[in-house]
């Protein structure tokens, strides 16, 4: 990346872009900052805050269905979340850290709720389930953005049929 690519593509003077931006470095920190902001804006919307009176493998698999949304219509910010590479700063590194365990708290919480559906005996660790459900849902981004092993829609279907073998409750216990 140079600075002469980047105001030519932008089309502006090296020195408009040097007044803005003290050099390449702080130019692409601040695009990854604005990609991770969009990012957590589509995460936002991912898991609810409520579910409400659904059904937990509704609640789930229309979480991943939004997901992968959000990640097809923007894979160039679903890259740099999901596959940094080796020069990715580390303050945008932090970030994605942190908004991961934002989002694995709030799977926590669905994890915690949906429980309360299941058979009496299930002793399951929330934390642990949490996670792999992000996990999960992660790897499934990443095919997505893959383009060569499955669609988004074919991933939810099969996360859908999945949820589907679990016995649920009709009432809470």
């Amino acid at each position: 990346v140079s600075v002469q690519a980047i105001t030519r593509s932008a089309g502006i003077t090296k020195p408009t872009m040097y007044r803005i931006y003290p050099g390449v470095h702080a130019l692409l920190l601040a695009l990854l900052v604005r990609e991770q902001r969009r990012a957590e804006a589509a995460l936002d919307l991912v898991i609810p805050r409520d579910p409400g009176g659904r059904r937990p493998a509704d609640v789930l698999a229309d979480s991943l269905a939004r997901l992968l949304s959000a990640v097809s219509q923007s894979p160039l910010t679903w890259r740099l979340v999901l596959f940094p590479g080796e020069a990715t700063p580390e303050p945008l590194r932090a970030a994605v850290a942190r908004r991961r365990e934002r989002l694995i708290g709030r799977a926590r919480v669905l994890v915690r709720w949906g429980a309360r559906l299941l058979p009496e005996g299930e002793d399951l660790d929330e934390d642990v389930i949490a996670r792999m459900l992000v996990s999960c849902a992660e790897e499934c981004a990443r095919l997505v953005l893959d383009g060569e092993s499955a669609s988004a829609e074919g991933l939810v279907t099969s996360a859908r049929a999945l949820l589907d073998g679990i016995e649920w409750l009709d009432e809470p216990r």
